[in-house]
């Protein structure tokens, strides 16, 4: 696999507040060509140690396919803080969706 891919997820999540972004953010920040293209790059970063991703449980059935999260872990700082950001991240993200949205 071309190194390209990987360097464009990597600038996107740099680029992005804390170094964390939905699969589908990063997906559309990084010009990935298709999931595949996304999943790979993401799957050999994280075999590389340079993201990792987190998933949670989805709150609500629209999100089902937004609980994926990736994060940038260059180096031992940011690996040790990784879990702790995401985390941020998905709670901010709930409490907006749950606040404004109603099943109906």
């Amino acid at each position: 696999m071309s190194a390209e891919p990987q360097e464009r997820v990597v600038a996107a999540l740099r680029a992005a507040s804390g170094g964390v972004l939905f699969a589908a953010e990063l997906a559309a920040r990084s010009g990935a060509a298709d999931a595949v293209d996304l999943d790979r790059a993401v799957a050999a970063l994280a075999a590389a140690g340079t993201v990792v991703v987190v998933t949670y449980p989805a709150p609500d059935p629209h999100l089902a396919d937004a609980a994926r999260l990736v994060v940038l872990t260059e180096d031992d700082a940011a690996a040790a803080t990784a879990a702790v950001r995401a985390h941020r991240v998905w709670r901010r993200t709930v409490r907006e969706f749950l606040a404004h949205h109603s099943c109906g």
